[in-house]
């Protein structure tokens, strides 16, 4: 199949997903899961200081200086 200038690049990530299961999930890795039955205090802990934004920008932030250390991150940034 081809998908026009950057096929190499994509066949290449869709090879990636397929053999590292990239989105399949992981449940064994997670150990302190909490089942919280009161809704009030439920949203009080999804509203508190760190929300899941909060989190989410904290993570990418990380994955953005490993892109931008890297020599040709450029590549990325073209449309496909």
């Amino acid at each position: 199949m081809e998908y026009g200038s950057n096929n190499k690049l994509l066949i290449e990530i869709l090879q990636f997903v397929n053999k590292n299961k990239l989105f399949s999930a992981q449940l064994n890795s997670i150990n302190d899961i909490k089942i919280i039955h009161d809704f009030d205090k439920a949203v009080s802990l999804a509203l508190d200081d760190e929300n899941w934004n909060d989190i989410r920008e904290e993570e990418m932030s990380k994955v953005w200086e490993v892109l931008y250390k890297m020599s040709n991150y450029q590549e990325i940034f073209f449309p496909l």
